[in-house]
Order: structure tokens, then sequence, then C-alpha cells
């Protein structure tokens, strides 16, 4: 296996085999860890890793792992062997199974590990509830994550692990790639949009990776972070959750509707896009991506970077950029921030609005708070 894409020096993409290694190299390796097990008389899972200098074609001894290894799924994959029902067999004294056993490997399996954190913020981990979480079918996803699930800060941030084996390297990194495209987990912030664009590097693609690639990919987050949240922020999308006050659920969606579907319309959105509703002091956002936005309803003073802005107007935003929305002026107590193409938020029971007495909707089911992560 080669584990060498790492960020803080811990493994978040690895394959089976190693890419560009030499069959004669691959032997070599093979036989140096028969060899040092076999020494210490050792007969259980376990993973001898070692560190490979490609330019001298060598290898040199790293360490033993006397247990299961997070990426003991993608041997599994290629080999057809479960390796945890082999070690507890074997912890059993029950060997059997090695009896006439030839390990005759076939494709190729790649795994990449979610993680419940902000690559854009130097990997700093997230916690909270997780809003929507869609894996596709086909890829194999060892995980204990679901909708409602609350991740908390105390633990590793592994989310799930993401695997696919395919004949060949080309066909399972295509189709890691459509894997990750069908993925979603919403609620708070995770690495599942960074891996989409490791996946597609060149570096990854053609099989050069090393301990360091991570680090020279170019990634640009299309999101906005939330510098601070404001009395109370919220995702709200036109008409709501219809149909359901028969059984307590109210339609939620923005209060001042024709505010919010003149903001929609000034940017050519659809008129159901999400954007945000402002509640008598707004919040200060840090955008990562270019985009457009208009302001709409009540007068809240708003900055871009220190320069007044008008409402009712479309205006560019470059990324870098910070809105900084004041307190209320004048008459009313909501406004509005729709964005070009909206908010990237799962629908529930029909709507992107948030409902935060029921929590549910919206970001997290409640108002924005400093620190989230809003997607674009």
């Amino acid at each position: 296996r080669d584990c060498s894409l790492q960020r803080r020096n811990q493994k978040v993409v690895e394959e089976t085999p190693a890419p560009l290694l030499p069959a004669a190299t691959r032997q070599a390796l093979i036989d140096a860890a028969v060899r040092l097990t076999a020494a210490a008389n050792y007969r259980s899972a376990g993973t001898v890793e070692f560190l490979y200098d490609a330019e001298r074609d060598d290898f040199f001894f790293l360490e033993v792992n006397t247990r299961l290894q997070v990426e003991h799924g993608i041997t599994e994959q290629v080999t057809g062997v479960d390796l945890v029902e082999w070690m507890v067999r074997g912890a059993a004294g029950d060997f059997a199974f090695l009896v006439g056993f030839e390990a005759k490997p076939v494709g190729a399996s790649i795994q990449v590990r979610l993680y419940a954190e902000d690559p854009a913020q130097d990997y700093r981990p997230s916690s909270g509830r997780l809003v929507g979480v869609s894996f596709p079918e086909g890829p194999r996803v060892d995980s204990w994550i679901a909708a409602g699930t609350e991740v908390s800060s105390w633990y590793d941030p592994m989310l799930a692990k993401l695997i696919v084996t395919a004949p060949t390297r080309d066909a399972a990194v295509q189709a890691m790639q459509d894997a990750l495209d069908a993925t979603s987990i919403a609620g708070i912030e995770t690495n599942l949009d960074w891996l989409r664009t490791v996946v597609r590097s060149p570096v990854f693609t053609s099989g050069e990776v090393s301990t360091r690639a991570l680090a020279n990919i170019a990634y640009t987050p299309r999101s906005i972070r939330v510098l601070a949240g404001g009395a109370s922020t919220t995702v709200q999308d036109y008409p709501g959750r219809l149909g359901l006050w028969d059984v307590g659920v109210p339609p939620s969606g923005p209060m001042d509707a024709l505010a919010f579907r003149l903001g929609n319309r000034l940017l050519g959105n659809a008129e159901d896009t999400a954007g945000l509703e402002i509640t008598a002091a707004g919040p200060t956002l840090l955008f990562n991506a270019a985009t457009r936005i208009c302001l709409t309803g009540a007068d809240f003073g708003a900055v871009v970077d220190g320069t007044l802005v008008s409402s009712y107007e479309p205006i560019d935003i470059a990324a870098g950029q910070i809105l900084k929305i004041g307190r209320v002026a004048g008459g009313g107590m909501r406004g509005y921030i729709a964005i070009a193409g909206g908010l990237d938020v799962p629908l529930f029971l029909g709507s992107r609005s948030a409902f935060t007495l029921g929590e549910f909707g919206g970001h997290a089911g409640r108002a924005v708070m400093t620190g989230d992560t809003l997607h674009l």
C-alpha cells in the first residue's frame, strides 16, 4: 500500500498497489517484511512500513504496526481477504485459513479519509450536528455518521472511509472522483471539497505522490467564513415549508418575502434560491471565493472592506473581501443577503429554510455562528 499523501503527518489518501513502484523493488519490500515478522515469530494482522526513495529506488525500514491499519480495507478489496476475521480466528488459535492460501491481488483500490475539519484553516477540527449525510451506491463506505449525528470535538475527527476498487488505477481514480462528487455531508465543515481537489490534482492522477505533495496543492474553497454571526442570521428560501402546519411545522421562509425575492431577481437567481435573513444586527462574513451579492430589506449600513455599499443592486465581491452588516437603521427589522447561485444547504421537508425552534433546516438547524462555514 502507498500512504504517502498526508497532512500534518497523518494519512489522508491511501492506495494499493503502490503506483510507479518497480516490480523488483515491490518484491524486495515484501520479502523484507516477511523476514522481519518471521524473525519475531509474529502471526496476526499487522503492517511493516518503509520509506521509499524514488530517486535512488531504495527503501528504508520505518516501523511495524502490530494491529489493523485504518487503510486495511484496500488490501481486503484487492485480495478478497477479511483481515478482521483472520485476526479474530488467529487469536483463537485457528490458522486453518492459511493452508494453501496464496495472495493474488487483483485490480486497484483507493481510500480517502473524510474528516470533520477545515482545510482552509490549517485543518482545524470542526464539531456540531450533521444535518445531511449521503453516500453513493457502489463504493465501500466504512462510517459511523448519519443525519442528526453530533460530532464531538474531543475525539479523532474521522467521519468515514470511502473506498473504491477497479480493474486499473486509472479506473479507480475516476471512480473516486465520481464517488466524492456524489457524496454530501452538511452541517459542519469537512474536508470533502478539498478531497475532490486532491483526487483531481496532477500529482495524484500521475501517481507521483510524496509525503509533502499535499502542501503544494492549490485549494480555494467556494465558501463564506462567518467571522461574527450577528443577532440572528439564518438561511431562508421562498416560499419555505408549506402544507405542514397541521403537524406543527411552520412554513418558515423569509419574513419579508418580497424583499427576499427581489434580491434573487436582481442577481438572476431562481425564486427559491437560498439566502440569508438578518434580524436587528447583522453578521461579518469573509468570502473565500469571488461572487456577486445583493442586499435588500431594511438598511443595515453594510460595508465591504470598510466601504459603504448600496442595497437593491448587485455587488461584486472578490475572494478575501469582508462584508460587515451593522445594526438596523430606520424602518423594519430584517434584511437579506442574496448570493449568486445561492447557498449550498440540503433540503429538509422540501425547504432549505431554518426553523430554529425545531432545530432543523438551514445551516445546522440554527442561526449561523462565529466560526461557521457556508458553502456556495
